[in-house]
């Protein structure tokens, strides 16, 4: 189809209007690349033509302000995001980038109203129930912070950000079964999650420790086990299990459990000692000698370090 003379004049000031030029938009792009590698400097550039070329271009005003706060430059970038506010009072994106950079600022209701602002304008949204909930935790808000991840949740059930930050308000205030729910639903979305499997693994470590204290032995061993089996590298965790194995007589358990932790970290001297103990239990004398002189060396040494850190003083 050949485009007649005014319907390409048409086309280009619907553009103009728009402030959508092809230049504009090549700077912008430009810089939205710049800022995703990193090169934060050269993305204020691009964005800041792109805004000589066009003052009202509501999309430069916002990017501006992203590639300002990568910066730590937050007041600049409060002042772009309110410009693009000023342009266009509905942008959903401008308001939740203001209230995540008030957020930051740790000024919590200025936060709030621009994510209230955007659930007026678009009350099926999860994200700003979830960007809500940061901002109410961020300041410890525990409980609002929990109503606004669940409502996140019910908007999108698969909303795995929103199922970890419930975990971990859950987690912070005490409710150890219902975190322990949230970082499975986690891992069962994304197995590969760190941060749920080290969460997850934490849990069960301090719920293990929990019972534990309470003299529950079975159930700690239990929750300790689990939390190993998702993290190997939970010191902690194994030398608990060690001395839980080794008070209810599981020597060989107790022994596989200090061995653990000593691969893990050569230099405990509590885990060379109690390995010495559970070997003398079933008789092997030899090792736990062994072990018991691996103990007292690392105890000499921790000793002279203490002193000539005196000295030093």
């Amino acid at each position: 189809m050949i485009l007649n003379y005014k319907t390409i004049i048409y086309i280009l000031w619907i553009c103009v209007l728009a402030g959508c030029t092809f230049e504009v938009r090549d700077h912008i792009n430009s810089g939205s690349n710049y800022l995703e590698l990193g090169k934060v400097d050269e993305s204020i550039e691009e964005f800041k033509k792109a805004l000589e070329l066009n003052p009202k271009n509501v999309t430069a005003h916002i990017y501006l302000g992203h590639a300002y706060e990568k910066k730590g430059m937050v007041d600049e970038a409060i002042a772009q995001y309110k410009e693009a506010l000023a342009l266009n009072p509905r942008s959903a994106n401008a308001h939740a980038s203001l209230g995540l950079a008030y957020a930051r600022k740790g000024m919590l209701n200025e936060a709030i109203a621009e994510y209230e602002e955007v659930i007026d304008t678009y009350p099926s949204f999860a994200e700003p129930y979830y960007m809500m909930g940061l901002a109410y935790g961020e300041n410890g808000m525990l409980n609002e912070a929990i109503i606004c991840f669940k409502k996140a949740i019910k908007l999108n059930p698969d909303y795995i950000e929103a199922h970890l930050y419930l975990g971990l308000a859950y987690d912070s205030r005490g409710d150890t079964q219902e975190a322990i729910g949230e970082f499975q639903k986690v891992l069962e979305l994304r197995p590969q999650d760190a941060v749920a499997s080290v969460s997850l693994a934490d849990t069960y470590k301090n719920l293990g420790l929990e019972y534990e204290q309470k003299g529950e032995l079975d159930e700690a061993i239990l929750y300790l086990k689990k939390a190993t089996e998702i993290n190997l590298g939970l010191i902690d965790a194994h030398m608990h299990l060690g001395e839980i194995y080794q008070e209810k007589g599981m020597m060989q358990e107790a022994i596989s459990e200090y061995q653990q932790v000593i691969s893990l970290s050569p230099e405990s001297a509590d885990a060379h000692k109690e390995l010495a103990s559970a070997l003398e239990k079933v008789g092997l004398h030899g090792m736990a000698e062994t072990e018991m002189e691996i103990y007292m060396k690392l105890m000499k040494n921790k000793k002279k370090m203490e002193e000539k850190k005196e000295e030093e003083k």
